[in-house]
């Protein structure tokens, strides 16, 4: 069996000891069939009679998949490790929720890919995210990459509401998988413990109504010493896919005050998301279920940031350098998502060259009771979720009336 043949199958073997199957049938069985199915042996198997294939496609599943590292020592601070795994050939799976696994404080955060071909034909690779040039790394992605999900600062589990997910394998173009971790510390390995942090995916076969995915918002720049700097990013959303946003993400280290991000249609500008990155960094739900993304809007993103160092910090991916990043999950009714999901400027780029009426108070504030509400979110995300389920079955009853 061909190695990446053994790696699918390791990859949904999981399943066999996390499935949690809905229906009355026998799962050991049917995830058998899945198994051929994801190493391309079904005919071998099922040359006599296609019906007993056939059946276990009729059935609906849903079970937890662990892609965790497989036993590594990182052995330095602010590595970037990446693992891979294909996801299936010939059907696709969705993925409706995400749940970290991470040793306390080791990672420092944890971002999965989707890629048509992983970084590297290695294992376990170095992969910090940004300039490789010169070392000795690669990139997560060989080419063109998908942000799914990221977490960092102990955030809670994440189900995403019914009736979305994020599709991979068959016609898409998400052929791997890839796990990347940052890692704070090491501390934990140096005697010999292994690593094996990563995420559970909950996934199904279940096709999804809604197709889900993440556009990422970052800015380059520099935080001088004793000083407060807004790094900025917009980009025009140039493509025909309309998207909804329902859960929004920051990330900084440790001098960012406010992360905002907005849509600017016709000069006028409503935000998708507010937050403090000190608190967990979790994907919050998106407040204005008016919101929607079309042809020719403007994604925006600050990052409001006080150095009260001696020296200038750069972004960068060290934990001694910054980051300025906003995610934006979304669904779709598209049968195909945006072509381009990333959105970064560099340095010196500033909202007030090209945008008017900014909303420059309010992107830099977060207002008491807002940021109090928040910090006593963690934990809750499946609850908050699920008032996106219900926007979707009032949404469902408008269109049958």
């Amino acid at each position: 069996m061909a190695a990446s043949a053994i790696r699918a199958f390791v990859f949904v073997c999981i399943c066999l000891l996390f499935s949690s199957s809905t229906s009355y049938y026998d799962p050991d069985l049917e995830l058998y069939k899945e198994i051929l199915e994801l190493n391309g042996l079904r005919d071998q198997y099922f040359r006599s009679s296609s019906e007993d294939y056939d059946d276990y496609r009729s059935q609906d599943y849903i079970f937890n998949v662990d892609l965790l590292m497989p036993n590594i020592t990182p052995e330095h601070i602010n590595d970037y490790k990446c693992y891979s795994v294909p996801t299936p050939e010939d059907l696709s799976v969705f993925i409706v929720g995400f749940q970290a696994q991470a040793l306390e404080g080791t990672a420092h955060h944890i971002l999965l890919f989707g890629c048509e071909e992983p970084g590297s034909d290695e294992e376990v690779w170095d992969c910090g995210e940004m300039d490789t040039e010169g070392k000795d790394q690669s990139t997560p992605c060989n080419g063109w990459p998908r942000i799914l999900y990221a977490w960092a600062m102990n955030a809670p589990p994440m189900k995403l509401p019914d009736g979305v997910g994020f599709e991979i394998g068959g016609a898409t173009r998400i052929r791997h998988l890839v796990l990347q971790i940052h890692y704070a510390s090491v501390a934990k390995f140096q005697d010999g413990t292994k690593d094996t942090s990563g995420l559970t995916l909950t996934v199904t076969n279940v096709p999804q109504r809604y197709k889900a995915g993440t556009y990422f918002m970052g800015a380059d720049g520099k935080i001088p010493a004793k000083s407060e700097v807004k790094l900025e990013t917009a980009c025009i959303y140039d493509e025909e896919p309309r998207l909804v946003p329902f859960a929004f993400r920051v990330h900084a280290h440790s001098l960012g005050n406010v992360i905002s991000g907005y849509r600017v249609r016709d000069e006028q500008w409503t935000e998708i998301g507010k937050q403090d990155p000190t608190l967990p960094q979790m994907f919050y739900p998106v407040e204005n279920d008016a919101l929607d993304i079309e042809y020719g809007d403007v994604l925006a993103a600050r990052c409001t940031m006080e150095n009260p160092r001696d020296k200038t910090v750069f972004i960068g991916p060290t934990m001694d350098d910054e980051m300025c990043n906003f995610y934006m999950m979304y669904y779709t009714e598209s049968e195909h998502l945006p072509e381009n999901d990333i959105c970064f400027n560099g340095a010196g780029f500033k909202w007030s060259d090209y945008l008017e009426n900014i909303p420059d108070k309010e992107a830099s504030e977060m207002p008491k009771k807002q940021k109090e509400d928040k910090s006593s979110e963690e934990g809750s995300m499946e609850m908050k979720m699920d008032s996106g389920e219900e926007k979707e079955d009032n949404e469902e009853k408008g269109r049958d009336e």
